[in-house]
């Protein structure tokens, strides 16, 4: 009688780890082989990240805006997605919002390096990526810039386990980093933006269907979400968005900054109908304001 086994080699997380083995035996002469039921296993998600300043570009004159320059390093063996929050420590200063490197140029630019949906970022195991912290006016009294990334599948002590929230549906299990830091970076090492920046404007959708799936089709609810994004006082500003052909607005949706906005043209700044969705902010302070809405798919 001999047994043998054959195991499959996996380090990604998710993998799915498989075990059968087989029993061969001799009956009358006759060789015969039976396998074992299969055990299988899936590899858990280390959750882990790093946050890395940037190199420095100098000292930033009086009243100049500036962005600073962080590295978010995904460390963990799934991919992730990490929410970011930015804040300025000295007085006069604050951060307006957080844009992603859109053209990997590690440098920020205002017209290509849009604000980051919901300051939230996802990254493969092992993937770094830059991030830019916009500040307002008054940047030389900013002082000290810190940049948190936390995972958003769980965080806290190393070794927690969050059971089945790991890719694939294996575990996740907090890594050294306890899967929340925070990188600082001081008033000398910031990136000078140009005075002519430009307010943005961000879309993003989610889609949520009766059975808790993700699916585009008819009947799901797909929410859109613009953040737009202002470096210094505005004026005179609306936004305005039509509803997608083959949709029609879901009735009392539209939201600012997460209050509820009449559909009809009245006192507040919206309106909204089946063919668009209206918001008239008028003067808007340095910052970031959040419109949402929903439609449903016909």
């Amino acid at each position: 009688m001999a047994l043998s086994c054959a195991q499959a080699l996996a380090s990604t997380a998710g993998t799915v780890i498989s075990n059968t083995a087989t029993l061969s035996f001799d009956i009358a002469g006759v060789r015969h082989t039976v396998s074992s039921n299969t055990a299988s296993l899936i590899l858990a998600e280390t959750l882990d990240v790093s946050v890395e300043t940037d190199a420095p570009s100098g000292p930033v004159p009086e009243r100049e805006e500036c962005a600073v320059g962080f590295v978010v390093v995904n460390h963990g063996s799934g991919t992730e997605t990490f929410d970011l929050t930015a804040q300025a420590e000295g007085q006069g200063a604050s951060v307006l919002f957080i844009a992603g490197d859109t053209d990997g140029g590690q440098v920020y630019d205002a017209a290509v390096d849009k604000p980051l949906a919901n300051s939230q970022l996802t990254l493969g195991s092992g993937a770094r990526t830059h991030v830019f912290a916009v500040i307002g006016s008054d940047c030389a009294k900013a002082g000290t810039i810190r940049l948190r990334a936390l995972a958003r599948t769980g965080s806290g002590v190393p070794g927690t386990v969050f059971p089945g929230q790991g890719d694939g549906g294996g575990d996740a299990i907090v890594g050294k980093t306890g899967a929340d830091t925070n990188g600082t970076v001081t008033g000398t090492n910031l990136r000078l933006l140009a005075k002519s920046v430009q307010p943005s404007l961000t879309k993003s959708q989610t889609v949520e269907t009766s059975d808790g799936s993700a699916t585009a089709n008819a009947g799901a609810i797909v929410t859109y979400r613009l953040l737009a994004a202002f470096p210094r006082a505005t004026t005179g500003v609306e936004i305005e968005d039509p509803i997608p052909a083959g949709t029609a607005y879901v009735p009392g949706s539209l939201t600012l900054d997460g209050a509820t906005l009449s559909d009809a043209g009245d006192d507040d700044p919206g309106q909204a109908d089946d063919g668009s969705i209206l918001v008239g902010l008028g003067e808007v302070a340095p910052g970031t304001r959040t419109i949402a809405f929903k439609v449903r798919i016909l």
